[in-house]
């Protein structure tokens, strides 16, 4: 997550502020530490549940499969860039 807000500032030459306040927000947003999120028990790969929610959702992990490939791809182009400046 913190290497996609690096993306970002480079992309779109932001000059974020470095507080306190800026680190908590991101610490919410990040890592999921907010107080309405919703805690349910963790599914077992293998599990009826689990089979049928691969079923119920097997585009949208392709989708983020694809996405992480194309993260590291992307990643190479951010490199270069960082090196040529």
């Amino acid at each position: 997550k913190a290497e996609s807000m690096r993306r970002l500032e480079m992309l779109f030459d932001v000059k974020a502020e470095k507080s306190q306040r800026r680190y908590d927000c991101q610490e919410k947003l990040w890592y999921w530490d907010w107080p309405g999120k919703n805690r349910h028990e963790q599914v077992l790969e293998g599990s009826e549940a689990w089979n049928r929610l691969y079923e119920q959702n097997s585009f949208d992990i392709r989708l983020y499969e694809y996405a992480r490939e194309l993260f590291k791809a992307q990643g190479k182009l951010f490199q270069t860039s960082v090196t040529e400046e």
